[in-house]
């Protein structure tokens, strides 16, 4: 994930715990996507639309060890993103909530060790053998995407949309009609003064009336 070294320095002294790391990641995809951070727990207030969020971690954003509950605003269209995400044993469940009239979720579950190193403050051994990129496609496929469908490509529309156009192949084409021609048929070329074109040599051999 591009840009992730420098965003694992801001939270490597607050990191405790391996899922700690896990979050960050999440949060992380959600900055990725236009979104910004604007505190913790599930109740969004009056000023959260109004607040400019952060693209870091709100204070206190990994007190409880077993839940994390964060809220984020996309700074353009308002939109409103509940992210929580819940220790069970050695997995962690994210689930992630448009706040909307009709509310879109989607979750997934994640195996905490197959991702996270256990010398998780270091970053160069931090994640388990390119787990960072798998990470952030793992949550892109079964979250992000869901939430947001990636749009139709323009070019991927107009090839729905017009049918494909078969190219000519002269090889494909009826030879010309030879033999005698008594106007524009098969053959007939005005260009040579309504003569059959090309010229009917050795027709006769080919047609004996």
């Amino acid at each position: 994930m591009a840009g992730f070294e420098v965003f694992y320095q801001t939270i490597r002294a607050d990191l405790t715990s391996k899922n700690d790391l896990l979050v960050g990641c999440v949060h992380f995809q959600c900055i990725q996507r236009g979104l910004v951070g604007v505190g913790v727990g599930e109740q969004f207030t009056e000023t959260d639309e109004s607040s400019a969020g952060s693209q870091l971690m709100t204070n206190g954003w990994n007190q409880s060890q077993d839940t994390y509950v964060l809220r984020y605003i996309n700074a353009k269209t308002k939109q409103k993103l509940l992210i929580k995400c819940v220790k069970v044993s050695d997995i962690l469940i994210v689930s992630a909530l448009i706040v909307s009239a009709d509310s879109n979720g989607s979750s997934v579950t994640l195996q905490t060790n197959d991702y996270i190193a256990d010398d998780y403050k270091t970053f160069g051994n931090a994640f388990v053998s390119g787990s960072v990129d798998s990470i952030a496609k793992k949550l892109d496929e079964e979250v992000f995407d869901k939430l947001w469908p990636k749009p139709t490509t323009a070019t991927d529309e107009s090839s729905l949309r017009e049918p494909t156009r078969q190219r000519h192949d002269p090889l494909r084409e009826p030879m010309p009609a030879y033999g005698p021609n008594y106007g524009g048929g098969l053959g007939y070329d005005p260009m040579y003064g309504g003569a059959q074109w090309p010229p009917p040599y050795g027709g006769a051999d080919l047609d004996p009336l």
